[in-house]
């Protein structure tokens, strides 16, 4: 095995230090960007409710309702309002009822 002369040496320890202090700059970008706190407080909200069983129901459907995190009939979620959520309920809208918060009077 050869030996790592000193200079070298040095530049390994160069490169390791200029690769943790650019990882670290990564981090803090990705990491950085919030939401602001105005976003987050009117941020809408869907009111989701089981009304018809999953029995007999196609697995898909069955994933779908639980994705949504609703086990018993008569059980309501709160969930955010966005495209993935609106899937979701679109493909089991046959056994859910689904209300906004303008419906429910919490508007603002």
């Amino acid at each position: 095995m050869p030996r790592i002369k000193n200079a070298d040496m040095a530049t390994i320890e160069k490169l390791a230090k200029n690769t943790t202090k650019n990882t670290r700059v990564a981090a803090k970008n990705v990491s950085g960007s919030k939401k602001k706190k105005s976003d987050r407080q009117y941020q809408k909200t869907l009111g989701v409710t089981l009304v018809r069983s999953v029995i007999g129901a196609k697995p898909d459907h069955c994933h779908s309702v639980r994705g949504l995190g609703l086990r018993r009939i008569g059980q309501t979620v709160f969930l955010k309002d966005d495209p993935c959520i609106r899937g979701m309920i679109n493909k089991v809208s046959h056994l859910l009822l689904v209300t906004t918060a303008e419906e429910r009077g919490e508007g603002f």
